[in-house]
């Protein structure tokens, strides 16, 4: 009696397009949270470079820190490395 009523959900076909739907759903929220980090990573690097071309200018700090929003511990510690103004 047990046999007749148990039910193998793996082998139904809902099942498989249930699993398929959501393996997809997840592939694009992955993807979009790749590409929106991506993008964050991309404007960080730009505001840094900013940074690093007005430190090369000799712009005062507090100007730098007000232009591109960036902390003043973060730019002294772009000044400091040796990717900063003293190339």
């Amino acid at each position: 009696g047990e046999k007749m009523l148990s039910v193998d959900i793996e082998k139904m076909p809902s099942f498989n397009i249930g699993l398929e739907r959501g393996i997809q759903k997840g592939i694009q929220k992955g993807i979009q949270k790749g590409i929106q980090k991506g993008i964050q990573k991309g404007i960080q690097k730009g505001v840094e470079k900013v940074a690093v071309e007005m430190l090369k200018l000799k712009i005062d700090i507090n100007i730098i820190q007000k232009s591109t929003g960036l902390s003043i511990e973060r730019i002294n510690e772009i000044k400091k490395s040796k990717n900063g103004a003293s190339r």
